[in-house]
C-alpha cells in the first residue's frame, strides 16, 4: 500500500516560524505528504518551548506521517558546558537535527555531539542573510565563500555530522567534507519569490543539483494562499533532480519473515541491482561469512562508525546493533545501479529521513502464526532470544502502515518479481 501521494515527500524541511501553536499545527498537517521534515526555530521553541515540537509531531502522525523528521534550529552558541547542558536538555524530544554556530570552535561543538549522539548536530557556517561586507565588520576574514569552507571543515573535525550553509557554497563544501555528512540549505527560494532578509540564495532546484541533502524553505510555503499547494508544487519541481539517482528500495519486516530469502531470489533475478551489506555487533551464525553476509564488528567499532557518521542508519535490535555504511549506497546510486537495503524498522525510518526517494518496503506473514512457526523452526536461538524476537515483531507489524507498500510473503518468487519491479522503476513509490 501506498502512504505518500505522488510525488515523493521531498527533501525539504519547512520553516514553522508561526505566531502560535494553530498555526503550527496547520501547516504541519499541510505540508506532512510532501516533505520529508519540519523546522522549529527559536523563535517558536522560546516562546512554547516542547509543545512546538510535541504539536508538529501530532499534526504529522495525524495527517499519516508519523515519520517525519524535525529539525531543531536553536543555532546554539556558548561556552562548551552550556552547550552541552542545552543539548541534553532537549534529548527528549529527540530531533534529527540540531544546530549549533561553528563559530563557537572545536570544544563547543564536541560538547553538543558527545551530549546529543543520536542527533545529527548540524554547524552553522554563515547565515544566508550576512554578505562579505557584513562579515568583515565582525572581524571574520573573508569572502563568504572562504569563511563557510573553513568553518565547515572545523566543523566535521569536531564532531558535526551535518553542515548548514547557503546555496551559493554547497558545492564547495560537499568537495571539502566527506560524502556523508548531510548539507542543509537555508536561503532556498522557488523563482520569482520575495527575497526577504536573504542575500546569498538560489532556487530550489539549483541547490539539490550543487550538493545540498536538504533545502530549507519557510515563507513562500508558508505565506502562500495554499500551503499545501505551494509544498507540492516544488516537491515536484524538486523530483525531476533527485530522481536522476538509481532507485533504493529498503526491505524490512519482522525476524523470521522471509526477507533474506525473498531478497536473495530478489537479486537472483536482478543481477543489475546490488544488496548493501550492514554492519553488526552480532556474532557469526554458523556458514555466515565476513563481508558477504555482514561485517561483524565489536561494540567500539560500530559506536566509532555511528560517532563519524559512516552509517547511513543504525539501530539495536534484539541485544545487536546494526548499521548500513554510508558511502557504498550513495557510489552506487550515482553511477546508476540500484541498491536495495535489508534492514530492520527503526533504521528504515532513518533512511527515509536521509534518502526521502527511497521505497519503503515491508514484507509481512501471512499470519502469526506462521511468522511464530518459522522462528522457532530456524533452530539457531534459545528460547527467550525467540520470545524477544516475537515481541519486536508485534511492534514492527504495527508500524507497517508507515511503509510504501506492504507485501505479504506467501511465494517467494511473488514477492521477489515486486522487489525486482520496484528496483527497476524510475519515479516516485
Amino acid at each position: 500500500m501506498s502512504q505518500d501521494p505522488t510525488p515523493t515527500r521531498a527533501p525539504i524541511a519547512v520553516a514553522l516560524d508561526a505566531a502560535d501553536l494553530a498555526t503550527i499545527r496547520s501547516w504541519t498537517r499541510s505540508v506532512a505528504p510532501f516533505v520529508s521534515t519540519v523546522k522549529i526555530g527559536l523563535e517558536a521553541y522560546c516562546r512554547d518551548g516542547a509543545l512546538a515540537v510535541s504539536t508538529a509531531r501530532e499534526a504529522a502522525e495525524n495527517a499519516g506521517f508519523a515519520d517525519i523528521g524535525l529539525f531543531l534550529d536553536l543555532k546554539l552558541h556558548d561556552i562548551p558546558a552550556t552547550v552541552a547542558g542545552a543539548a541534553r536538555a532537549v534529548a527528549p524530544l529527540r530531533p534529527d537535527y540540531l544546530t549549533v554556530h561553528a563559530a563557537g570552535g572545536p570544544a563547543m561543538i564536541e560538547a553538543a555531539a558527545s551530549a546529543l549522539d543520536q542527533t545529527r548536530i548540524a554547524a552553522v557556517t554563515v547565515l544566508t542573510s550576512v554578505d562579505d561586507e557584513v562579515l568583515a565588520r565582525v572581524g571574520i576574514i573573508g569572502p563568504s565563500l572562504d569563511a563557510a569552507v573553513r568553518l565547515a571543515e572545523l566543523a566535521v573535525s569536531s564532531g558535526a555530522r551535518a553542515i548548514v550553509c547557503s546555496p551559493l557554497e554547497v558545492a564547495a563544501i560537499r568537495a571539502a567534507v566527506p560524502s556523508d555528512i548531510v548539507l542543509i540549505t537555508p536561503g532556498v527560494r522557488p523563482a520569482g519569490s520575495d527575497l526577504g532578509d536573504q542575500v546569498r540564495i538560489a532556487t530550489p532546484a539549483a541547490a539539490l543539483a550543487a550538493g545540498a541533502d536538504l533545502l530549507v524553505i519557510g515563507r513562500p510555503i508558508t505565506s502562500a494562499a495554499d500551503p499545501s499547494a505551494a509544498a507540492r508544487e516544488i516537491a515536484a519541481d524538486l523530483h525531476g533532480v533527485w530522481s536522476r539517482q538509481a532507485p533504493l528500495v529498503v526491505v524490512s519486516g519482522p525476524s523470521g519473515v522471509g526477507k533474506s530469502t525473498v531478497v536473495a531470489e530478489a537479486l537472483r533475478r536482478a543481477p543489475d541491482a546490488w544488496l548493501s551489506v550492514s554492519v553488526t555487533t552480532r556474532p557469526p551464525r554458523p556458514g555466515e561469512r565476513d563481508g558477504v553476509d555482514y561485517w561483524f564488528v565489536d561494540e567500539q567499532a560500530f559506536e566509532r562508525m555511528a560517532r563519524s557518521g559512516e552509517l547511513l542508519e543504525h539501530a539495536r535490535y534484539a541485544g545487536h546493533h546494526y548499521g548500513t555504511p554510508r558511502d557504498p549506497v550513495q557510489s552506487r546510486r550515482a553511477a546508476s545501479v540500484p541498491v536495495l537495503l535489508e534492514i530492520e524498522v527503526q533504521g528504515a525510518r532513518q533512511v527515509r529521513q536521509s534518502q526521502p526517494d527511497c521505497r519503503l518496503v515491508f514484507l509481512a506473514p501471512p499470519s502469526w502464526e506462521e511468522l511464530a512457526a518459522r522462528l522457532r523452526g530456524r533452530g539457531t536461538e534459545s528460547d527467550d532470544a525467540v520470545r524477544r524476537r516475537l515481541e519486536v515483531a508485534r511492534g514492527e507489524l504495527a508500524a507497517s502502515n508507515e511503509f510504501d507498500d506492504v507485501v505479504v510473503n506467501v511465494d517467494v518468487g511473488a514477492s521477489a518479481d515486486t522487489l525486482v519491479g520496484f528496483l527497476h522503476e524510475h519515479g516516485a513509490p
